[in-house]
């Protein structure tokens, strides 16, 4: 399917289209995704090109006034480096209630969505609030008209597993540049073993539901999440990053504004929004993103208490009884394994229970090691602290 100058939408002959089909050379070019910006590549040269870049399967649809006001390598000094930051910030996300973490991750969250076809990973991002009307869903407005120039369209968030995966692949077939999974629930937090594979890997597999047919599509798509309160656990945590947003009053709606209508000002100011940016390192923020996963703090806190009592290694039978008593720290651990219920825990069950968590470091280093003794043919957990890097 081509799209011509009338942007009316046309395409070659039924036989042409049907001796394509029939190829299986692989000597047609790939496209992967389609990039209305430039990308800049990891030795800091600029790309984009007006067509087809074969060698990295990305179609450059870049409008020309655009693509006119994209500065050169050379011209990124520290003081222009600083000047875009300085426009970012208090320019375009002046309106924005985040602090300047958040706004630095909503850069990161822009850049991102450039850079896509050529990151082997990619974060998830959320824009969370502690109440509605803080502004969530106009900050994705603006995050999107930026980015790719048009108004973005959400996605249905699904407790089914099976419709987020049927979802997720549709999505990814499609080479969407995100995907903003909305209207979820107050204070849900998120785990997905799909969306949690198909940010780890540049190409996605899975099978079709409902037919015998396995798809390999380009994962190169951003997951986005906007929700009062919400936020990852588990795998998840460590692959997202969290905008906060906050204002102090009880009408945020109402609040003084710079720019009255902040996506109208983000669509007449792309070209200098895309112009700007800086080059960051969010280590540390994946860092306290992971320690932030209520999760791993319960797992922490169990596994402190476990290593405090029995620095040599428990059997189950040992944890079974210090669970089951009135003895310090037993409520803690209890509360992580059963979630508060009033339930009895027997030697055979806490194995089920530890099983998940065996080997997981947690953000503080500890880690939950299981092996046999030997001798007496009893299993054994025991917790270590490591160090890190």
């Amino acid at each position: 399917m081509l799209r011509t100058k009338t942007s009316s939408a046309a395409h070659l002959p039924t036989p042409f289209v049907k001796h394509y089909m029939r190829r299986d050379d692989n000597v047609l070019p790939l496209v992967v995704a389609v990039a209305t910006a430039p990308i800049v590549l990891a030795d800091g040269v600029l790309r984009a090109p007006d067509g087809l870049d074969r060698e990295h399967g990305i179609q450059f649809v870049i409008p020309d006034e655009l693509r006119a006001i994209i500065p050169k390598a050379e011209d990124c000094t520290e003081a222009t480096v600083r000047e875009a930051w300085e426009f970012l910030c208090n320019e375009w996300l002046v309106d924005v209630a985040a602090d300047h973490v958040g706004k630095a991750i909503i850069i990161a969250d822009a850049l991102t969505m450039i850079e896509r076809s050529l990151l082997p990973e990619r974060p998830c991002f959320f824009i969370t609030a502690g109440q509605r009307g803080n502004g969530k869903t106009t900050l994705f407005i603006m995050l999107v008209m930026a980015v790719t120039g048009v108004r973005p369209a959400a996605a249905a968030w699904s407790f089914d597993e099976n419709e987020r995966r049927k979802a997720l692949l549709a999505y990814l077939m499609a080479g969407v540049p995100y995907i903003l999974w909305d209207n979820i629930p107050r204070g849900t937090q998120i785990s997905c073993p799909h969306i949690e594979r198909s940010c780890t890997t540049a190409s996605y597999t899975d099978r079709k539901l409902g037919v015998s047919e396995t798809v390999i599509t380009a994962a190169a798509t951003i997951n986005h999440f906007t929700g009062n309160n919400i936020g990852a656990k588990g795998d998840l945590a460590s692959r997202s990053l969290q905008v906060r947003l906050n204002v102090d009053r009880v009408d945020p709606e109402n609040r003084d504004f710079m720019h009255p209508d902040p996506v109208g000002w983000t669509q007449n100011h792309r070209g200098e929004i895309l112009r700007a940016g800086q080059e960051l390192d969010f280590k540390d923020l994946f860092i306290r993103q992971e320690e932030d996963d209520e999760a791993s703090a319960s797992l922490d806190d169990a596994l402190e208490i476990m290593m405090k009592k029995w620095p040599k290694g428990c059997a189950p039978l040992a944890l079974v009884k210090m669970i089951n008593s009135e003895a310090e720290g037993a409520q803690t651990v209890r509360d992580f394994l059963v979630a508060g219920q009033d339930r009895f825990i027997s030697e055979k069950s806490v194995g089920w229970l530890l099983k998940p968590y065996v080997d997981t470091v947690t953000p503080s280093g500890h880690v939950l090691r299981k092996h046999k003794d030997t001798d007496t043919n009893t299993v054994i957990y025991r917790v270590e602290r490591l160090k890190r890097s």
